[in-house]
């Protein structure tokens, strides 16, 4: 939240000097950049943000620099406009671990049919975030954040009719409590954002 300025006990008491800033020399990728990622981890005072952006667009940022050993006016322009998403090209693996093989072509005009379209197109998709393509819109709708964390409590308590894996309906989990599938989705939120997935 924004600190109300007009209060004087939250305006800045001084500031640090110029040598505490951060400093790079040398990294390992060769290259210094920053997408809103954090690139250092100090205690506060000296953290310089609580609030990040996540890991994934360095990385496709590092991944675009490495193309090419030298770089131009016009390769950096392109670079700044990229829309491919290391996010989705990430989890696109993960996607269709669970959802690609489902067996025979569908009828046409099937429901079943039209999830195996969307799921081709899924799969020849490079993950660019295209205002003009409906594979974004498919993406989003498989991407974690599209579950809530209440859901998780939903699907434990009632069950789920089986809708994007071919295993069958997954029956309501006996003996665990609230609190426990907290702790389950806890830990899942820790790992999507460890791996840059928020």
């Amino acid at each position: 939240m924004p600190a109300p300025g007009w209060d004087p006990a939250a305006r800045w008491q001084g500031s640090f000097p110029y040598s505490s800033n951060p400093r790079f020399y040398d990294p390992p990728t060769g290259l210094i950049g920053n997408t809103n990622n954090k690139p250092l981890d100090r205690p506060f005072p000296l953290h310089v943000s609580f609030d990040w952006g996540d890991t994934m667009r360095i990385q496709r940022w590092v991944r675009l620099m490495r193309q090419r050993s030298v770089h131009t006016r016009e390769s950096f322009i392109e670079a700044q406009l990229d829309t491919v998403s290391q996010a989705a090209r990430t989890l696109l693996p993960l996607v269709g671990a669970e959802l690609w093989f489902q067996g025979a072509p569908a009828e046409p005009g099937t429901p079943e049919a039209q999830r195996q379209i969307a799921l081709q197109l899924l799969a020849d998709w490079n993950g660019e975030m295209s205002e003009h393509l409906p594979e974004p819109l498919i993406y989003a709708a498989y991407e974690p954040s599209h579950h809530s964390d209440e859901a998780f409590q939903m699907a434990v308590r009632n069950g789920v009719r089986a809708h994007h894996w071919p295993f069958g309906n997954m029956p309501p989990i006996e003996g665990l409590t609230r609190a426990d599938v907290q702790y389950i989705v806890r830990y899942v939120r820790e790992v999507q954002r460890e791996n840059g997935i928020n």
